[in-house]
């Protein structure tokens, strides 16, 4: 399997560190828990990205409520920002500045931690005696090819004397190993009998410790980074900060500049991290290893629906839309799918959408952690082809309006400013009136106006000067038109301007016997009402 590794086979970053003043310190994050498993179970779902990472907790072993605890950089310059922080003492003792060599009030017993002992007896090439040892042990499944985590070891032990030394007191070396063990992880070996030409023999523990120098070989830890004058093995001063009397984020002599334990693995396969500190050859002087949490991959801000308008009924032409993941980190990268084909053109953190149908986006984040998001683009339009028709008896004073369209969207329906989304108006009195359908999903809007009108349902043209004569009743409608009234055979007998007219039941001198009696209103702006009445004689 082909491995995306060459660029990350480890970094370190040299940073330009101020020094901490007293109250620039780290806060520790000491909330309540019930049990330690209950802790260790937040602090990782914190620490790790579990999307692309699926992680248990195996173990813990010798860790109490106070050995572990949450922090963040608060004020400081301390490099890490959010993480936990592992302590061979207790973790609230890690505040800094340093004030003067802290002794752990807690005194534990080695616990069998076997596996940290004789890694650092190999080490040190003698063989110690070991307390207030801490281990977690995690399973994991990746998604990704490889495998990291920013740490920085600190210690009390630090220019204590010339424990750093190998020639010096070494027997109070303080340890950490981060180990590695699954498929495609070549376990550490030691010289068991000072030969180099007998086989060398795996650890007990039959994995990898990660936590390296770049040269992929020499262990972290105080013989390898530190700047003590005092000892042959100088080791990597420029990855090492000494934190004086009085100064510094953390309470520690010195401490290291941020390191990546860091190994390929293969996606999908099962493997067993584990992360020990132990105190050697003493109770008193305190180590702390600081993890960084992982920084979660960003979430696109991407809808589950989106919304394309067809620009009319006779065409597949859309106005096209751009959608965004809202990620401008240039880290990630990006692979659109329409359909399920990819879009070869399209590798930006936007993508612009010509046609309706079903999107994806697979996104990469820095840590190679891959998700796909999937979203539907659907088509919508304004209102086509907008109409409307009037039901029950016409021109009654409780109309039923009724609207029409050809568009393939939802729409919102406005009468004279109410909104409903029903397309049917009932109760609607004369007058003059303004619709508007408007698309709920963004594409626009369609309009018209029309009017309603009441006329008499009979007239009694007898000379009483009560209903005399016939005409519509306009009210406050100030349209015009002109009214043609009918016999029950077609033949017209009167039309007249909707704005002053009327007729009186006469044609041709002869007053028209009693019978209904037809008329179309034809207003100047194209509306047509076509209705009847009675004349009582």
């Amino acid at each position: 399997m082909k491995l995306n590794y060459p660029k990350l086979v480890i970094f370190i970053t040299l940073l330009g560190y101020s020094v901490a003043l007293s109250g620039q310190s780290i806060v520790i994050e000491d909330r309540e828990y019930a049990d330690i498993n209950g802790k260790l179970k937040d602090i990782f779902d914190d620490s790790f990205d579990t999307d692309c990472l699926d992680v248990s907790i195996e173990r813990a072993t010798n860790l109490s409520l106070n050995g572990i605890s949450t922090f963040n950089r608060g004020n400081s310059e301390f490099p890490f920002d959010t993480g936990f922080v592992l302590s061979t003492g207790q973790a609230q003792m890690s505040i800094g500045p340093n004030k003067s060599l802290r002794t752990s009030s807690v005194s534990e017993p080695f616990g069998g931690i076997y596996t940290i002992q004789e890694i650092l007896d190999d080490r040190i090439g003698t063989v110690g005696q070991y307390s207030e040892s801490k281990a977690i042990k995690l399973r994991f499944v990746s998604q990704t090819d490889f495998f990291n985590l920013n740490y920085i070891f600190a210690s009390e032990s630090y220019k204590v004397g010339d424990i750093e030394c190998f020639d010096g007191d070494s027997s109070k070396q303080d340890g950490f190993a981060i180990l590695l063990t699954g498929p495609g992880i070549t376990p550490d070996t030691f010289d068991h009998d000072n030969d180099t030409t007998t086989p060398e023999i795996e650890y007990v523990h039959h994995g990898k410790n990660i936590a390296l120098l770049p040269d992929q070989v020499t262990q972290v830890g105080l013989h390898s980074i530190h700047n003590n004058p005092e000892c042959n093995n100088l080791g990597f001063q420029s990855y090492f900060i000494e934190q004086e009397v009085g100064t510094g984020e953390i309470e520690a002599n010195g401490r290291t500049v941020p390191l990546t334990a860091v190994s390929p693995i293969i996606p999908g396969e099962v493997y067993e991290l584990e992360i020990i500190l132990t105190n050697r050859g003493d109770n008193s002087l305190d180590s702390w290893l600081f993890i960084e949490f992982a920084q979660k991959p960003i979430v696109p801000d991407l809808e589950d629906t989106y919304f394309i308008c067809k620009e009319n009924t006779n065409s597949n032409n859309y106005q096209s839309i751009f959608i965004d993941t809202d990620i401008d980190d240039p880290k990630y990268s990006f692979q659109w799918f329409l359909d399920g084909d990819l879009l070869s053109d399209q590798t930006n953190n936007n993508v612009e959408v010509f046609v309706p149908g079903e999107y994806s986006v697979n996104i990469v984040a820095p840590n190679g952690c891959s998700r796909t998001y999937s979203f539907s683009v659907v088509e919508s339009s304004i209102p086509f082809d907008l109409a409307y028709s009037l039901s029950g008896e016409l021109f009654t004073n409780q109309q039923t309006v009724e609207i029409s369209t050809t568009g393939i969207s939802d729409y919102l329906y406005s009468l004279n400013g109410i909104e409903q989304s029903s397309s049917t108006f009932t109760s609607i009195a004369p007058g003059t009136y303004h619709l508007v359908v408007k698309d709920i999903n963004g594409c626009g809007e369609a309009g018209l106006d029309f009017t309603i009108v009441d006329y008499p349902k009979f007239f009694s043209p007898n000379g009483d000067d009560i209903n005399d004569i016939w005409r519509p009743n306009m009210g406050n409608i100030s349209k015009d038109g002109n009214v043609f009234i009918y016999d029950r055979y077609g033949k017209m007998l009167n039309n007249f301007s909707l704005k002053n007219g009327s007729w009186d039941g006469v044609f041709n001198g002869n007053r028209m016997p009693p019978a209904d009696y037809w008329f179309i209103i034809n207003f100047k702006d194209g509306q047509v009402f076509k209705g009847h009445f009675s004349l009582i004689r």
